[in-house]
C-alpha cells in the first residue's frame, strides 16, 4: 500500500509559513509505503509475515532460551525452529478462542476481546503475541515492573477479560482490587490491516498511563520502514541472532522483533536479570544484533574504560590511540579491540539505539570498538517506535537519520524554536543564545536552520488513545499530523537531530532557558553517575543536581582507596564529593554545556535498590522505562533542594566579602 499524500504538498514544500519543509525518505518523495515487500502485496500484516517466515525459513532457529538446570544453575541456550514455533502459535491461537472464550469477532478495526501479557521477556511472550494477532485479539502488554495500582488501572481501563502471566506475577495479581473489571479468564478470523493489534500503555511522567492504540498496519509498516531503509544481504545470514532483553511492553522491542522476523533471524531471550546480561547472557548467546538505550551503552562504555584503566598507563595510551586512529584500524582491531568485543559476545554485526539521544562520543566509541554499524533512531509509542533511522553507513553521531519510507516529517514553530531561525555568526553570539545546543559549528554561521516541534504523518501513526478523545485531538490534528512534543532541527545532510523537549524547559532568574534532559544526558556520561536529576526555577540563578552514584564504580574505587567504607560515608567525605563534583563539571564542559547549565551544587542519593537505582519505580520517581517523574522528585527532595540553594547563597556572601 502507498500513500500519495492526500492533503499533502509536494515533497520539500511547506504546508504553512510557521513550519519547515515536509521531508520524506530519498526515493520515496512521491509516495510513502506501508509494506515490507513491494512484490508481495498480500503480506500486509505481521501474521502474514510470520507465515512467510515459516515458509522461507522453516528449519532456521527462531526462539531460544536457557534451559533450567537443577539448583538454579544456568543451562545452555536451546532454540526452536520457525516451523515448530509457528505450529505452537497456531495451536495457541485456537486455544485462546476455544478454551478461554476469547471471541475474535467485533466491529471493524476493533476486536471485542483483549489479552494482557504480564511477564519478563521469554519465548512464550512472543508466541502469545503472534497467536493473539492471528486471532484478531488485541494485546495489552504490562511492564513486569509495574506497581499494583498501575496494573489495576490498565486492566480496568482496557477492559481486559484475560491475563497471561508468569508464575512470579501471580501474587501481584491476587493482591489487586478487581472490582469493576471484566477479568474472568487467565472460528478464528485473520486480521485486517486496520484491525487493532495492541494497546500499549505509555508510562507517562505525569498523570495516569495513556492507552495507545496500534493497528496491524501501524506495527507492520514500522518494521517495513526500517527494513527498506537499511536492508543489506548479510541481514539474511542464517547465523544471525538477536538478543531480546528490552521490555516487550515497550514498542521499541516489539518493533525490533518484528524486523528480525521479516529476515528470518533467531531471537534469544535473556534470563530475566539485567545484572547477568553482560556477565552471562551475552558471552553464552553471542548475538550478532543487539539493541539498547543510551543508559545501557553508557554502562558498557564505563566498564570498558575501567578495564582499560586497571591495566595501567601503557594499555590506556594504546586504547586512546586506537580510538583516534583511522589509518591503522586493522592493527588496533587485532591487537586491542578484539578483546573488548567479547564484552558483547564477540560476534556483533549491528547495534541499534533508541528511546533517548546517543551522544556523538558514545556513538563513535561503539562503532570503533565493536567495528560495526551503529543505528540510532527516533520514534515514540504513538508511531510504533520508528520515524527516523540512520542509514547503515552513517559514521556521524548526534542525529537520528532521516525519515523512513513509511512516514513524512515536518517541524512546526514554537515560541523558542522556529523554522526561520538564523544560526549565530560568532562563537560568542552562539554562547549567548540559550536555544542553541552543543559546540559552535562555524559552517552554519549565518545560515537559516529549520527548528521546531517534530510532527509525523504516515502509515505507522496511531489512530488515537483508548477512551481519551481530548488527548487524541491534542496529539493528532485534522490533517493527520502527530505532534510529538519533541524539538528537532534539520541538518544540512537531511538528517534530523532531536535537541529538546517542548514541555521540559525551565527558565532561571536571569532569563536563561535550561533543557534538563539534555543536561542530564550529558552529565550521565560521567563514570561516577548512575542516575542524575537537574533542577532549577525562575527564582534562582543556578541549577542544582541530585545524583545517584554508580555503586559498582564508586565501590571499586573505594576498595583501592577507602576500604571498608559504605557508599553513604564515602559521599559525605568532602574530598570524595569534590572529586566527583569536579569530574561531573568536566564532563559537562566537554559536552559544551553552558555555565548556567552546570550544577552549582550537588547532593547524593545513596539508598539504592538491588539494581543500584536510587530513583525507583516503586517510589514512583521514574517510569517503567526509567524516565524521570520530575514533580515526584521535587516532592521527595524539596528539603535537599532548599539546603543546596541556602549553601549557594552562603558561598556567594563569603565570595563577596573576600
Amino acid at each position: 500500500m502507498s500513500l500519495k499524500g492526500v492533503a499533502t504538498p509536494s515533497w520539500g514544500e511547506r504546508e504553512a509559513e510557521n513550519e519547515s519543509k515536509v521531508h520524506r525518505a530519498p526515493g520515496y518523495e512521491k509516495e510513502l509505503v506501508s509494506l515490507p515487500f513491494s512484490d508481495e502485496p498480500h503480506i500486509n500484516t505481521m501474521s502474514a509475515c510470520l507465515k512467510r517466515a515459516r515458509d522461507k525459513f522453516a528449519s532456521r532457529p527462531f526462539l531460544g532460551e536457557r534451559t533450567r538446570e537443577p539448583e538454579g544453575k544456568r543451562g545452555k541456550y536451546v532454540f526452536e525452529t520457525y516451523e515448530k514455533c509457528y505450529t505452537d502459535i497456531l495451536r495457541l491461537g485456537v486455544g485462546l478462542v476455544q478454551q478461554c472464550g476469547l471471541d475474535s469477532t467485533g466491529k471493524e478495526g476493533e476486536s471485542q476481546f483483549r489479552i494482557g501479557i504480564y511477564s519478563i521477556n521469554r519465548s512464550e511472550w512472543t508466541k502469545l503475541l503472534h497467536a493473539a494477532w492471528r486471532s484478531r485479539i488485541v494485546v495489552v502488554p504490562l511492564y513486569d515492573t509495574l506497581m499494583l495500582n498501575s496494573v489495576t488501572y490498565i486492566v480496568t481501563h482496557a477492559e481486559l477479560t484475560t491475563i497471561a502471566a508468569e508464575r512470579a506475577k501471580l501474587p501481584n495479581l491476587i493482591k489487586c482490587d478487581w472490582k469493576g473489571s471484566n477479568l474472568r479468564n487467565i472460528s478464528t478470523l485473520m486480521p485486517a490491516p486496520k484491525d487493532w493489534a495492541c494497546i500499549m500503555y505509555t508510562s507517562g511522567t505525569t498523570g495516569v498511563p495513556k492507552g495507545v492504540i496500534q493497528t496491524h498496519e501501524n506495527v507492520l509498516s514500522s518494521a517495513a520502514g526500517i527494513l527498506r531503509q537499511n536492508f543489506r544481504e548479510d541481514l539474511l545470514l542464517e547465523d544471525n541472532l538477536y538478543i531480546s532483553y528490552l521490555p516487550l511492553a515497550h514498542s521499541l522491542e516489539v518493533g525490533l522483533q518484528n524486523c528480525v522476523v521479516l529476515v528470518g533471524c533467531a531471537i534469544g531471550f535473556y534470563q530475566g536479570d539485567v545484572k547477568k546480561l553482560v556477565s552471562e547472557d551475552l558471552p553464552d548467546l553471542r548475538p550478532t544484533i543487539m539493541a539498547g538505550v543510551p543508559r545501557i551503552y553508557a554502562r558498557i562504555y564505563d566498564k570498558v574504560l575501567m578495564g582499560v584503566e586497571s591495566k595501567g598507563f601503557i594499555a590506556k595510551t594504546i586504547f586512546n590511540w586506537g580510538m583516534r586512529s583511522k589509518k591503522t584500524k586493522f592493527i588496533y582491531n587485532k591487537i586491542l579491540f578484539n578483546k573488548l568485543k567479547r564484552v558483547l559476545g564477540g560476534r556483533i554485526r549491528l547495534l541499534a539505539s533508541g528511546a533517548a539521544p546517543l551522544s556523538a562520543e558514545l556513538h563513535n566509541f561503539l562503532r570503533q570498538v565493536f567495528d560495526c554499524p551503529v543505528l540510532e533512531g527516533y520514534g515514540m509509542t504513538e508511531n510504533s517506535a520508528t520515524a527516523c533511522v540512520q542509514p547503515l553507513g552513517s559514521i556521524k553521531g548526534g542525529n537520528v537519520g532521516g525519515p523512513t519510507p513509511v512516514v513524512e516529517v515536518k517541524l512546526r514553530d514554537t515560541e523558542d524554536y522556529k523554522s526561520s531561525d538564523v544560526y549565530p555568526t560568532t562563537k560568542r553570539e552562539f554562547e549567548q543564545q540559550a536555544s542553541f545546543k552543543g559546540p559552535f559549528d562555524p559552517t552554519l554561521a549565518g545560515r537559516v536552520v529549520e527548528r521546531g516541534e517534530i510532527c509525523l504523518r504516515g502509515f505507522n501513526v496511531f489512530p488515537g488513545y483508548l477512551k481519551n478523545e481530548e488527548e487524541s485531538r491534542e496529539a493528532l490534528d485534522d490533517k493527520g499530523w502527530l505532534h510529538t512534543g519533541d524539538i528537532g532541527m534539520w541538518n544540512q545532510d537531511g538528517s534530523l537531530s532531536v535537541i529538546d523537549r517542548k514541555k521540559n524547559i525551565f527558565k532561571l532568574a536571569q532569563g536563561e532557558y535550561v533543557a534538563p534532559e539534555a543536561v542530564e544526558n550529558a552529565l550521565s556520561a560521567c563514570k561516577w553517575v548512575g542516575q542524575c536529576w537537574i533542577y532549577g526555577n525562575s527564582y534562582e540563578n543556578y541549577v542544582v543536581a541530585v545524583i545517584v552514584p554508580d555503586r559498582e564504580v564508586l565501590m571499586t574505587w573505594a576498595g583501592r582507596h577507602r576500604p571498608r567504607t559504605s557508599m553513604a560515608d564515602l559521599v559525605r567525605d568532602p574530598a570524595v564529593k569534590r572529586m566527583i563534583f569536579d569530574d561531573v563539571i568536566a564532563i559537562g564542559r566537554a559536552a559544551k554545556l553552558r555555565g548556567f547549565e552546570l550544577p552549582c551544587e550537588i547532593e547524593f542519593e545513596t539508598e539504592v535498590n538491588e539494581a543500584g537505582q536510587g530513583f525507583t519505580i516503586e517510589e514512583e520517581l521514574v517510569t517503567p522505562t526509567l524516565k524521570l517523574r520530575r514533580s515526584n522528585l521535587v516532592k521527595k527532595y524539596q528539603a535537599r533542594i532548599d539546603a543546596m540553594y541556602q549553601q549557594i547563597r552562603k558561598n556567594d556572601k563569603i565570595a563577596k566579602k573576600i
